[in-house]
């Protein structure tokens, strides 16, 4: 029987006509009865207990016994871990049911337990009506328990481009949803910043990880992508030559700085890649000079001018081949 509603009826099955019939039943109230059939004989405290009926006729008397035992009520109870109740995050069930041997848990979502004090994850946002039943055998009892889930939201977001030139602002496109906040966190010291779609400009060239968190409530979401920050080169060189004679070359020193690869354009069609070239100049003009350093991504640019003038050709005539000694000849100069 099940505590407290341990009442009981008795049905007499003796053979022989019996015409009377003495029951016994300790611990119960009645504790007595002389019916054929007694009803509502109830117990008010689990235990084990005998029952005896004797059962006579006019001739002749018997006695039999049974026993019957009164099991104390389970009572289901529970509580959880209300401070993590966000979609998923691991959410603590705390048993603190009592006079029960077993566990049944239902949490509404498609996924049971029969563990004691299960640890669950709800997987998405809701109210989920958690049922515990709990039994010890030959009673049981159940409870439920509204839980409400806080969906939460989904940080990401893409840095645009992911490779950046020192001062170049940094482009954040925000791909989160569910959140309510967005925390920036640029790597770099400065101040939080909370918006949906931030910007950011770094002073000082390196590799800073980007860290998004998207809050809604309690409940949050992180995500992390790298940024590198290249120095910007500075294009600079000298020529040892302002001015030549079409035919002389022009020597250029290289003095870039943060600069990993170079062009120079010598303005008459031909380039170079050297870093410090020797470029000779055939035709006479003024040219524009220019060399672009490049760092992977860094660009920057200068130029100068080189003036090639046309060479002299000298020429002369005389006005004899030749004359007398004492004699005067005229030179006209043709150059």
């Amino acid at each position: 029987l099940c505590q407290p509603t341990s009442c009981v009826n008795f049905t007499d099955l003796s053979a022989g006509s019996p015409s009377s019939w003495s029951w016994s039943f300790p611990g119960a109230t009645p504790a007595t009865s002389n019916l054929q059939n007694p009803t509502n004989i109830c117990y008010s405290n689990p235990g084990t207990y005998s029952v005896t009926l004797i059962a006579s006729n006019s001739y002749s008397a018997d006695t039999m016994s049974k026993t019957i035992v009164v099991v104390p009520d389970p009572v289901a109870s529970f509580s959880y871990s209300k401070s993590t109740s966000c979609s998923g995050s691991q959410i603590k069930f705390i048993n603190t049911s009592s006079n029960a041997t077993t566990y049944f848990w239902d949490f509404q979502d498609g996924t049971t337990s029969t563990d004691s004090s299960p640890t669950h994850t709800f997987t998405a946002g809701g109210t989920y009506k958690v049922k515990l039943k709990v039994s010890n055998g030959v009673c049981e009892d159940s409870i439920k328990q509204s839980i409400k889930v806080t969906a939460t939201p989904s940080a990401s977001f893409e840095i645009v481009p992911s490779a950046l030139c020192l001062g170049q602002p940094l482009t954040i496109h925000n791909l989160s949803s569910g959140g309510k906040q967005y925390r920036w966190y640029f790597g770099d010291g400065t101040d939080t910043v909370i918006t949906r779609t931030p910007r950011h400009t770094y002073s000082s060239p390196g590799r800073y990880l980007i860290t998004l968190i998207a809050v809604l409530g309690t409940c949050s979401d992180t995500a992390s992508d790298s940024v590198i920050v290249y120095p910007v080169p500075q294009a600079l060189f000298s020529q040892n030559k302002d001015s030549i004679c079409a035919g002389d070359s022009v020597a250029f020193l290289n003095m870039s700085i943060n600069a990993l690869s170079y062009h120079w354009s010598f303005g008459d069609g031909n380039t170079s890649i050297l870093q410090n070239p020797v470029h000779q100049f055939l035709l006479p003009g003024r040219y524009d000079v220019s060399l672009t350093a490049t760092n992977t991504i860094c660009v920057d640019s200068v130029k100068t001018k080189v003036t090639v003038l046309a060479a002299p050709q000298a020429s002369f005539v005389a006005s004899s081949d030749s004359l007398c000694i004492h004699s005067q000849i005229l030179f006209t100069n043709t150059s």
